[in-house]
Parts: structure tokens; C-alpha cells; sequence
């Protein structure tokens, strides 16, 4: 009986240390600003999207250097975290990058912090209200994150 009630115990404990959600206050950051980055980027607003890129640069290192313990597929996220410092070290030429490229650098960072999110177990749910950002006819579409 005691050994039951034993592994009962540790059943119930490992159960529940496995629904533990994964939270990571940067990233979740980091994809909200990659999102103002995208519009800034669609909208052709220059000044915006390199004030953004700028805000992006400094987050990116303080990312990397914060995993959670309880991150998922580790490996994965150490991976993705030198795609996305590699993204920054990029983004120190700013100022001397050329419109085509702040705008494939802009057009990098979400899908690479969305990833990271999936394999470190972050849920990828934006703030912005979805009619700012979307159509309606996407927003209400149940596979639709943003």
C-alpha cells in the first residue's frame, strides 16, 4: 500500500511540473516589438522601423542570456538564440544599411522568435488587438496566433 501511494504521489507530481507553462517576459517582448516591426516595415515608415530595429538590438542580447529552466527543447532554443544574435550583431550597421536590407532584417526576426517560442514552450499569443493589426475574416480563424 505504501508503495501505491508513492507512486501515486510521484505520478501526481511529475503530471504536473509537465503543464508548467514556460515563461519568458523578453521574448514575449521581443514578439510584440518584431510585430511593430513588420508594419513599420509594411507601411514604409523608415524612421519608425530603425527606432524599432534599435529597441530590438538591445532586447536581443538580454534574451539570450535569460533561458528558463524550464525551457522545452533546449538545444533547439540555444540554436535559434545564435540565429537571433547573430540578427543583432547585424543590426549595430544600422545606419548604414541600405532600405532593402532593414527590410529583410525586419521581415527575420518574428519568424525566428516565433520559433523560439514554439520550442521553448512560450505561448506565442500576441496583445495587440487582432483588428489592428489584421482582417477580421483572419482574426476569427481558430489556427490564426496573432
Amino acid at each position: 500500500m505504501k508503495k501505491v501511494l508513492i507512486l501515486v504521489a510521484s505520478l501526481f507530481f511529475c503530471s504536473c511540473n509537465e503543464k508548467q507553462e514556460v515563461k519568458w517576459r523578453g521574448l514575449n517582448q521581443l514578439d510584440e516589438l518584431s510585430i511593430k516591426v513588420e508594419h513599420a516595415t509594411q507601411e514604409h515608415k523608415h524612421d519608425e522601423q530603425a527606432e524599432l530595429l534599435g529597441e530590438a538590438k538591445t532586447l536581443i542580447p538580454q534574451i539570450a542570456s535569460s533561458i528558463p529552466a524550464n525551457a522545452k527543447n533546449k538545444d533547439q532554443v540555444k540554436v535559434l538564440l545564435t540565429d537571433l544574435t547573430a540578427l543583432a550583431e547585424q543590426l549595430n550597421e544600422l545606419e548604414s544599411l541600405e532600405h532593402e536590407q532593414l527590410d529583410t532584417l525586419s521581415k527575420s526576426i518574428h519568424p525566428i522568435v516565433a520559433k523560439l517560442m514554439e520550442s521553448a514552450g512560450v505561448p506565442h499569443v500576441h496583445k495587440s488587438s487582432c483588428s489592428e493589426e489584421h482582417d477580421a475574416s483572419s482574426c476569427n480563424d481558430p489556427t490564426h496566433n496573432h
